[in-house]
């Protein structure tokens, strides 16, 4: 099994990291063979390096044999502050596999209801 693609959609003044190597819309990570029952992950580091504090409108994955880990819904992140986040992968059926993580998100002062 392998995993082709995750995916950050609608960034602005964001900075994901895997690793040292900061992350760009379409990047793609591939964790290889995986052994059917095997539960890999990967690790995101999400930074606020900006001047304003950033709302998180959604944080989601798909499909189904994804999962993230904190769940995230409507949070705020101050600046200069971070947090992980860790996608894990359920293998349970053979073959290829591609996953899209979406993180969706807002300045604080320009929400709209």
């Amino acid at each position: 099994m392998r995993l082709h693609q995750f995916t950050e959609k609608n960034l602005r003044g964001l900075d994901v990291f895997f690793g040292t190597t900061n992350v760009i819309s379409g990047a793609s990570y591939d964790l290889g063979l995986v052994s059917t029952g095997a539960t890999p992950q990967l690790t995101f580091w999400i930074t606020n390096s900006g001047s304003d504090t950033l709302t998180f409108s959604s944080v989601s994955i798909a499909p189904g044999l994804f999962t993230i880990s904190p769940a995230i819904s409507s949070t705020n992140l101050a600046t200069n502050t971070a947090f992980n986040l860790t996608v894990t992968f359920h293998a349970t059926n053979t073959g290829p596999q591609t996953g899209t993580l979406t993180i969706c998100l807002r300045l604080s002062w320009d929400c709209a209801g």
